[in-house]
């Protein structure tokens, strides 16, 4: 399990076992931003830095509960598409 956010979401907190690994980042997307606008300015945000990852083949997942636009966004600039 790889959490993503800014240092100061994990300042304190070590990683309760080795499977949890904690991966700061240095931007947030807000709800509120346009999509796509977020994703070109904030490169090193935890949605943007999770969809390479994933795209690295770093991770075999990604969850996010933040601005669904620009998770759809950059998945669909970042990953391939399946096909049918």
């Amino acid at each position: 399990l790889v959490l993503l956010g800014t240092p100061n979401l994990f300042q304190g907190i070590h990683p309760p076992s080795p499977q949890i690994a904690f991966h700061p980042v240095s931007e947030i997307i807000e709800m509120h931003e346009p999509p796509l606008v977020a994703i070109r300015q904030k490169k090193d945000s935890s949605l943007c830095k999770g969809i390479r990852l994933l795209k690295e083949g770093k991770l075999k997942a990604f969850i996010s509960a933040g601005n669904t636009g620009a998770l759809m966004g950059c998945a669909a600039i970042e990953l391939k598409r399946l096909r049918h």
